[in-house]
């Protein structure tokens, strides 16, 4: 299944013309915008017993359907939190374990006892649907850029669902070159911060103390680092680690100052949205 998420190229004509094999290839189209309504529509229509999801700017590698359906087929987890690798090309020496989970990459991770699902490479059973119905549409890149497929992971551990890592070969991530300049990683760092902020108060139903005060500390440590460090970093292309912390810092308690005017979109840790929640962002930055 290939969802058209609204474009406006060729995407149609393509998939018509795409024939892997004996597998029947199934084209849908979502006008809505956003990745969540993407995913929801496929979920929608999907009928497997297992839902194996990637992106279209990912390649995979062969066996890539029967490692991440297997752990699902045998019972032995729900869903399935498969490697992200960044494309030799784009690798770069400034590149931390941060830049490369900006990116959707899980290279440099560490193993720790909690498992997010990335949208690039997961799978999961179709179990799951009956307690984890949907995607949130007010997250996920068209939205915002990102947080759904991680809510989504949260939410299915929170229904006491398994989830696991594969240990098969990546997908290997060829993003568009674009995405690695300063620009863009001053957006992926605000949307970090908005999307924090967004789980934080809807989901988690956290509290920030003075938070006006922690958004003007935050903005005057920012300026500062940028003062003190600004000969450390300077080409177009990248941004230094601390700096996207701090950005992050800065979006969430600015997103923040706006979710909170808002009644909660779920009980806390809740499976499904409210009745009557909104899906849109009022405290999204344009």
């Amino acid at each position: 299944m290939v969802v058209d998420n609204g474009s406006t190229d060729d995407t149609k004509r393509i998939v018509e013309q795409c024939a892997p094999g004996s597998m029947p290839v199934r084209y849908i189209w979502e006008p809505r915008g956003g990745k969540s309504c993407a995913y929801n529509a496929a979920l929608s229509q999907a009928r497997g017993a297992v839902l194996l999801c990637t992106d279209d700017d990912v390649r995979v590698p062969e066996e890539w359907v029967r490692s991440m359906c297997a752990p699902i087929l045998r019972g032995e987890a729900d869903a399935v939190a498969g490697p992200v690798h960044l494309a030799p090309g784009l690798h770069r020496e400034w590149m931390t374990a941060l830049h490369r989970a900006c990116l959707a990459c899980t290279e440099g991770s560490t193993d720790g006892p909690r498992i997010d699902l990335v949208g690039a490479n997961m799978a999961i059973g179709r179990h799951v649907l009956g307690r984890v119905p949907a995607f949130d549409e007010a997250l996920g890149p068209g939205v915002v850029g990102g947080g759904e497929d991680t809510l989504f992971g949260r939410q299915v551990r929170e229904a006491g669902y398994t989830v696991v890592r594969c240990t098969a070969p990546p997908v290997v991530h060829y993003l568009d070159p674009v995405r690695l300049c300063r620009a863009a990683w001053r957006r992926m760092a605000q949307d970090r911060g908005a999307v924090l902020a967004y789980l934080r108060h809807h989901w988690e139903h956290a509290v920030v103390e003075h938070a006006v005060r922690r958004l003007v500390r935050a903005l005057r440590d920012l300026a500062v680092l940028r003062i003190r460090r600004s000969r450390q970093w300077h080409w177009d292309e990248g941004m230094p680690a601390w700096e996207i912390e701090q950005i992050t810092r800065v979006e969430y308690y600015r997103a923040h100052l706006h979710a909170r005017r808002e009644r909660h979109r779920y009980a806390k840790h809740g499976l499904v949205r409210l009745h009557g929640a909104t899906t849109r962002c009022p405290w999204r930055r344009s």
